[in-house]
Order: C-alpha cells, then sequence, then structure tokens
C-alpha cells in the first residue's frame, strides 16, 4: 500500500517556505488496513485508526463532496446515514488508491468468509477501544460491511 498511499498525498503549506506532503486520509485508512490484514492480532492500533478514520470520514472535509452539484456519489443520499455514508465513501475513496496487486491481496483477506471472522474480531478491538461507548455490536458490524463492499467493488 506505501505507492498508492505516497500517489496520495496532499501538499500542506506550513510557512512561505515549508512545504511538506501528507498522506492522504484514504491514504492512511489503506495503509492502516493493509497493515492489519497483515498482522491481525499485532496491529490491533491499526484496527482502532482505521475505525476513528472512517467514522470521521464525513466530518474531515468530504460532507461537502456528498451535496456538491455534479457528485459522482448521489446515490450515497439515498437513505443518508452520517456513518454509513461516510464508512461507503471512505471505502470508495481507498479503492479507487488500489492497483492490481494491492487490490488482489485484500480481495483474498476481505473475502466474504474471511471477512466475517474479521469483521467480528475487529468489531470486538472497537468496542474495548471504545470502551462500549458505540450504539451496539450490529451497528459496528454494519458500518464495517458497507466500507468491505466499497472498498471491494
Amino acid at each position: 500500500g506505501f505507492s498508492e498511499a505516497e500517489k496520495s498525498t496532499i501538499e500542506v503549506v506550513l510557512t512561505d517556505d515549508l512545504t511538506v506532503k501528507v498522506v492522504s486520509l484514504a491514504g492512511l485508512g489503506l495503509l492502516k488496513l493493509v497493515s492489519w490484514v497483515d498482522r491481525p492480532n499485532e496491529r490491533e492500533r491499526d484496527a482502532q485508526d482505521l475505525w476513528f478514520v472512517m467514522k470521521n470520514y464525513l466530518d474531515a472535509g468530504n460532507e461537502e463532496r456528498i451535496f456538491a452539484e455534479n457528485n459522482p456519489h448521489l446515490d450515497l443520499l439515498e437513505n443518508f446515514d452520517v456513518e454509513l455514508t461516510g464508512a461507503r465513501l471512505f471505502g470508495r475513496d481507498v479503492a479507487e488508491l488500489l492497483n492490481d496487486e494491492t487490490r488482489k491481496i485484500l480481495q483474498r483477506a476481505l473475502s466474504e468468509e474471511d471477512m466475517n471472522a474479521g469483521i467480528y474480531q475487529l468489531t470486538a478491538i472497537v468496542t474495548r477501544f471504545t470502551h462500549q461507548l458505540e450504539p451496539d455490536d450490529e451497528s459496528i458490524i454494519t458500518v464495517w460491511r458497507v466500507f468491505r463492499e466499497e472498498l471491494l467493488r
């Protein structure tokens, strides 16, 4: 995921003389996802970070994209839900970064059969991370599933 994330960097001007490249949220999400998929039992922090970005994706400057004229994501306005819409858009944005090799790796790792077990593991991590402030496990599972659907579209 490094080469894909690098292509998604944005330039941030810190001073007149200093501009730095920073990975986009979609690029960060891809790095966190690949890291977690590679070592799920050792990389809980990556799953927590991925969840945090996904939960806040619309509020991170992406809400305007949903409501803009000529929006290519008009379908996301149907049954609008902030969490689910953010997860869907996040999945789409991460998917746009994937090269063929990384897409195949994620398709294998996030196959329906493997992802069912993975989603429950991710849900347990989120529940511990958020100290059970989430509404319920079923809503967490739904957010992970819609992210996965858009990512692997």
